[in-house]
């Protein structure tokens, strides 16, 4: 009789771990089941090391960012501005032209603000171009020139701090007697989109 007891107390942990504790834990049912509270718990310490990641990413580019001096800020912001002064940009190019002798002329800008008529096919880019972090300002002049002075006034323009793309570059035949050139340049400058 005394091994009646605990016998019975065994047979009722076995059974007691067999019927509800192993159930329990194996259990499909998301709220009740230890195993995936394990799970979840792993998800959460894993999005928690990513976070920890992320907010380290962001001091060290805070840190690296603070270590600019503010020349260097100058000049990417005029590299790459958050607007662009289209009139401070002609004269830069104007300036540029006059090293040479040059005179810009015939001079039209479109900054994508204007209503276009829709092309079959080009919705699409024109989505395309919203999304992109940036915008694109397209200038379109004329110079008269001899080559060589062209092509150290093209120099010279690559070589200026903004983002200038050129685009097209368009030649007529001018004065016959100086060998000048009519040049109609087309070229896309850039300024940061935040409406995007």
């Amino acid at each position: 009789m005394k091994l009646f007891g605990p016998i019975l107390m065994i047979l009722a942990s076995i059974a007691l771990f067999f019927f509800y504790i192993q159930p329990v834990y194996k259990s499909t049912t998301k709220d009740t089941s230890v195993y995936s509270l394990m799970q979840q718990q792993e998800l959460y310490v894993t999005a928690l090391a990513n976070a920890k990641n992320v907010l380290a990413l962001r001091d060290s580019f805070l840190n690296t960012y603070k270590n600019f001096s503010q020349t260097d800020i100058e000049r990417l912001t005029v590299m790459m501005p958050d607007h662009v002064n289209s009139t401070r940009f002609l004269v830069d190019i104007n300036t540029i032209a006059t090293r040479y002798g040059l005179l810009t002329e015939d001079v039209s800008i479109d900054d994508g603000s204007t209503k276009t008529r829709s092309v079959p096919g080009r919705g699409a880019k024109q989505e395309e171009e919203s999304a992109l972090p940036y915008k694109s300002i397209t200038y379109t002049f004329t110079v008269s020139a001899s080559y060589d002075s062209f092509n150290t006034f093209i120099t010279d323009l690559e070589n200026s701090l903004q983002i200038a793309d050129i685009t097209s570059i368009q030649v007529k035949a001018g004065d016959a007697k100086q060998s000048l050139y009519d040049f109609n340049v087309t070229l896309k400058t850039y300024e940061l989109n935040y409406n995007k």
